[in-house]
């Protein structure tokens, strides 16, 4: 089929993906290939000279995910690991809930704070009517220290069903206030750390974490690290190769050592020239002259650290 240059959409071109690894066959160029194949261009390799044999994976049945919304929720923390799912399902069965106190729109922004923007998702369920779940998602945000004992109960109640449960940011501070992180390894926002260190005690935190797992639980850093944790929890539902086929599509370079943290030293080591960037660096190698900014400004770039040191 692929050799008549048949009218592939972009969504046909990933069921036919699908339905070849169902049949242990895989095509490694990703979403590269399915592009070229939506647009009718012939694949610059041969797909029929690129099949090999995937490894079976732990699981390929439909995967229920849910993500817990408030208002003042930070807006990465939730849609960086879902851009991961919308992705994944288009391969893969996925069902996704949306899950807020109340259902309706749910705002990322906060009544004390008016002159910052804010996008608005849309909850479809409440904590009494969401489904079943195997993973909830909890992203962090200023908005979560307004939130009730309800979301406690409601996480506590059905982790004893969930496969894994994931926070992003200071989400880890609501796992920890339903007791299910005691004597638990887990990280959270480098910048509130030592503040929600002092409020849960009990709970043993990383300082120098991406992203800890213990037990099905997983905890990330800061906003962003809940977009390479997402790329971990998918390398355990469904392998290494399949996760790196949905982070070549979105043309992300996960950091997967879980022990990469250099904001760790930006606020634990008095601004360390760790830090991954260094207030005092340029961004790139040209003169950027932007029409918003008062001079033009002289760019150099700065060294990055290793984006694949792999300790999975």
């Amino acid at each position: 089929c692929f050799r008549r240059r048949l009218p592939f959409c972009f969504f046909d071109s990933l069921a036919f993906c699908k339905k070849q690894y169902e049949h242990k066959m895989h095509r490694p160029f990703g979403f590269l290939l399915l592009i070229s194949l939506a647009f009718g261009q012939e694949p610059a390799v041969d797909p029929m000279d690129m099949v090999f044999e995937l490894p079976p994976v732990p699981s390929i049945r439909e995967v229920s995910v849910g993500v817990l919304l408030y208002p003042g929720f930070e807006l990465l923390d939730a849609t960086g690991p879902l851009e991961f799912w919308n992705a994944v399902s288009l391969m893969f069965n996925v069902t996704l809930a949306v899950i807020a106190p109340n259902m309706g729109p749910v705002s990322t922004k906060l009544a004390a704070y008016p002159q910052v923007v804010g996008q608005t998702l849309i909850a479809e369920y409440d904590f009494m009517n969401a489904p079943a779940l195997d993973v909830l998602l909890i992203p962090g945000g200023w908005g979560l220290y307004s939130l009730t004992a309800n979301a406690s109960d409601f996480v506590r109640d059905r982790y004893p069903t969930l496969e894994y449960l994931v926070s992003v940011c200071n989400g880890a501070e609501l796992v920890a206030q339903t007791g299910l992180l005691d004597g638990k390894n887990a990280t959270t926002n480098k910048f509130l750390f030592k503040d929600i260190q002092a409020r849960y005690p009990k709970v043993n935190w990383v300082t120098h974490a991406r992203f800890v797992q213990q037990d099905n639980i997983i905890t990330s850093s800061g906003v962003s690290a809940g977009m390479d944790m997402t790329f971990f929890l998918l390398t355990k539902i469904y392998g290494y190769e399949i996760a790196s086929v949905v982070a070549n599509g979105m043309e992300y370079a996960p950091h997967t050592n879980a022990e990469w943290d250099p904001f760790a030293d930006l606020h634990f080591n008095n601004g360390s020239k760790n830090a991954a960037v260094d207030p005092h660096d340029q961004v790139s190698s040209t003169t950027a002259t932007s029409p918003l900014a008062t001079e033009s400004v002289e760019t150099t770039p700065s060294a990055n650290p290793s984006l694949c040191d792999d300790v999975f």
